[in-house]
């Protein structure tokens, strides 16, 4: 009786061991190949201990870099931070990718602890006709987009002139869900809450 029970411990800590060695690169992984979907290449790495907390989406470290990619700004979930409010250290950095409208530039994503906000940065470039026409849509449907479209043709060049937007904010989750606490910046005199949102929500989508 006594053997059984040891070669049971045995067993159990040695799944142990394998899961807390092999599960969050297998993990890592799947999170690359979401990213990659379209293009470009992406490096994630998961932290926790034990690592099966990772199945039910909580760690120590969400860490992602990756270039190239493309994402798409209309596929959208609900809660889109589901994904990394079970991380208590969050880091993300995208670099010459495009989300909708925007070409980013760099994208960074950071916080330091469970209940501190997340802290954006974003460089981009994008025209204020396509951005304006997307804004609407999202607002209005169909017509809403056609609406910002012709707003957008009052701006010089038409809004087809691409121009730089440069984007700092304080966000946090309510549930999941998006909540720009603070941004600092614009792209030609649109609000940049808004535009905060299109390019963070179409980025977490694939996480």
């Amino acid at each position: 009786m006594r053997s059984f029970v040891v070669g049971i411990a045995v067993t159990l800590l040695l799944l142990l061991i394998v899961g807390q060695v092999a599960l969050p690169p297998y993990l890592s992984g799947r999170v690359e190949d979401r990213l990659r979907e379209g293009g470009g290449t992406a490096d994630v790495s998961l932290s926790a201990i034990p690592s099966y907390a990772l199945l039910a989406g909580r760690g120590s470290r969400f860490e992602a870099e990756g270039s190239g990619l493309q994402f798409d700004a209309d596929l959208r979930r609900e809660r889109p931070f589901d994904r990394l409010d079970g991380f208590g250290e969050v880091s993300i950095d995208i670099r010459e990718s495009r989300a909708g409208p925007f070409r980013i530039e760099e994208m960074t994503l950071s916080r330091d602890g469970d209940d501190g906000p997340y802290e954006l940065d974003l460089r981009a470039n994008a025209k204020p006709r396509d951005v304006a026409a997307d804004l609407g849509s999202r607002a209005g449907g169909a017509l809403g987009g056609l609406a910002g479209d012709l707003a957008a043709r009052t701006l010089p060049g038409g809004g087809f002139v691409a121009v730089p937007v440069d984007v700092r904010a304080a966000i946090t989750s309510e549930d999941g869900r998006v909540s720009v606490l603070d941004a600092d910046g614009s792209v030609a005199g649109l609000p940049s809450g808004p535009l905060t949102e299109v390019v963070l929500a179409a980025v977490l989508e694939r996480l």
